[in-house]
């Protein structure tokens, strides 16, 4: 009898322990999920902008689309599921008369909400994460001179 009361609460605690376990893998690939919905918001806003602003847009949106291509490489090797971002979720434009390029300041804030869950996001060993903040980045550089540009 006590040799069944300390296998069974030995068993207990090694499933909590796996479940924990199992709970902290999964939670990893959120901040990475929300990165790659807010990098695909993003290149659905830099298809609709302007197509005459310095070749900053085109330079920008190959920057977005290498920073998602690393997002799914890092997802996949958190063993996750690359989440789905239908038409529905992309984003109403804010058009400002503030803003010569609307569009722009829009694609900026996507990208800056990527950035900021890529950096809270677990380093993955492959280095995809890095990766993925570099093309972030200078998506941001191409975007900042994008929005200097005149509209045409």
């Amino acid at each position: 009898m006590r040799a069944r009361i300390v296998i069974t609460t030995g068993m207990v605690a090694l499933i909590g322990l796996l479940s924990v376990s199992i709970m902290a893998r999964a939670g990893e690939p959120r901040h990475l999920g929300s990165a790659y919905r807010s990098l695909e918001r993003a290149h659905y806003i830099l298809t609709k902008a302007s197509h005459h602003l310095g070749g900053h847009r085109i330079a920008a949106q190959k920057e977005v689309n290498a920073a998602i291509e690393q997002v799914k490489l890092a997802i996949a090797a958190n063993h996750g599921t690359v989440p789905t971002v239908s038409e529905s979720e992309m984003p109403n434009i804010r058009a400002s008369e503030y803003h010569r390029n609307p569009y722009v300041r829009d694609a900026i804030r996507q990208c800056q909400d990527a950035l900021k869950e890529l950096n809270a996001a677990a380093q993955d060993p492959a280095g995809h994460r890095a990766k993925a903040i570099e093309h972030v980045n200078a998506a941001l550089a191409q975007l900042q001179q994008a929005e200097n540009e005149p509209v045409a």
